[in-house]
């Protein structure tokens, strides 16, 4: 299946590729690894490829493809999860290697201040890449709300009755309001694939309508038109008439009521120019972008979560390091999420 004026083959297309090259790129990588949303459209296109007429053997073979997708993807994410989290252990090491509960305040905190300095550098190289600015913000969101999730709850485990309090309190609001952001989310990703959706409309409205005004130019050069046995005469009156058209009262009256109706429709439509049809094809294309942005800021902030989750709750490391983790991941997710392009530039 080749498109011949470009060479574009789908069998050659890799999506895994387009996707980390359209959002992140190399730079991120690391940090967000591979978008299962990728492997979902390979599949799609492995099935778009194959013939619709299949036989029952060949259906049932479909469905146990399906069922091997499935279990392949659910496997690729546990991997890119595990290897995520090797990467963001690694990154909060700087930190958490040279944290130490029994030292003083001020020696921690310098511990803390080239921690941040440290990925204050990598910001330049990030921010560069294909939706670094929103990327690092949307990260760096989730980075420092759970953080924060399991910071809360330790305090809730340990310490006076009203520290634990306090802690049980910030837990249920990080709780909460972590949900009600994903929520927001989802409300604005589907916002806008509904404009995008009217976007493509319009445009093939237009289409419509042009053609439409093609079809009735062209036929306004023919004006005797058979209608079930009789001619009908929509121009004026020649000099030297050769047909008479014999239509009853009745059919006249429908025909008068028909061309009122055409001549209303024709009017309605305000044909467009060349660069208003031009700013609605920008503008489709603009929705269509950000829709594909917004489903795959929702698969980043999900895989994020559960790497954060793993991170944060490794049962493996002792309770001190677990806190100084969330330290560290607090501060690089307030980092992040002040970054902008314009003052990077």
């Amino acid at each position: 299946m080749n498109d011949d004026s470009t060479g574009i083959s789908l069998e050659d297309f890799d999506t895994e590729e387009f996707f980390r090259f359209m959002f992140g790129g190399e730079e991120f990588h690391s940090i967000i690894g591979d978008f299962e949303l990728a492997k979902s459209f390979k599949n799609i296109i492995s099935e778009m490829l194959k013939d619709n007429e299949q036989t029952p053997e060949q259906r049932e073979e479909q469905k146990l493809q399906h069922l091997l997708h499935n279990e392949e993807r659910i496997q690729a994410q546990e991997e890119r999860i595990k290897q995520l989290s090797a990467n963001l252990i690694l990154k909060l090491s700087v930190f958490t290697d040279n944290y130490v509960p029994t030292k003083k305040e001020h020696q921690n905190s310098e511990a803390l201040n080239h921690f941040i300095e440290v990925n204050r550098a990598d910001i330049p190289n990030l921010i560069q890449a294909s939706y670094g600015e929103h990327l690092l913000q949307a990260v760096g969101y989730i980075y420092s709300s759970r953080a924060r999730f399991w910071l809360s709850k330790m305090d809730s485990q340990e310490g006076h009755i009203g520290k634990r309090i306090l802690g049980y309190s910030r837990h249920v609001h990080s709780s909460w309001k972590d949900r009600a952001h994903t929520v927001k989310e989802a409300v604005k990703t589907v916002k806008c694939a509904v404009q995008w959706g009217q976007s493509m409309s319009k445009l093939a409205e237009i289409e419509n309508k042009e053609v439409e005004n093609l079809q009735d130019g062209e036929n306004s050069q023919y004006p005797f038109r058979h209608h079930s046995g009789y001619l009908e005469y929509n121009k004026s009156t020649p000099s030297e008439p050769t047909v008479i058209a014999f239509v009853s009262v009745k059919d006249q009256q429908q025909q008068q009521q028909q061309q009122q109706l055409r001549k209303s429709s024709a009017q309605s439509v305000v044909p467009l120019t060349d660069e208003e049809k031009r700013r609605l094809e920008v503008n489709a294309a603009t929705k269509s972008m950000e829709t594909l942005w917004r489903v795959i800021k929702l698969e980043i902030e999900s895989t994020e979560r559960d790497v954060c989750d793993r991170v944060l709750n490794d049962i493996s490391c002792s309770r001190d390091i677990r806190r100084s983790r969330c330290i560290a991941l607090s501060k690089l997710g307030d980092l992040w999420q002040t970054v902008s392009l314009e003052d990077s530039s």
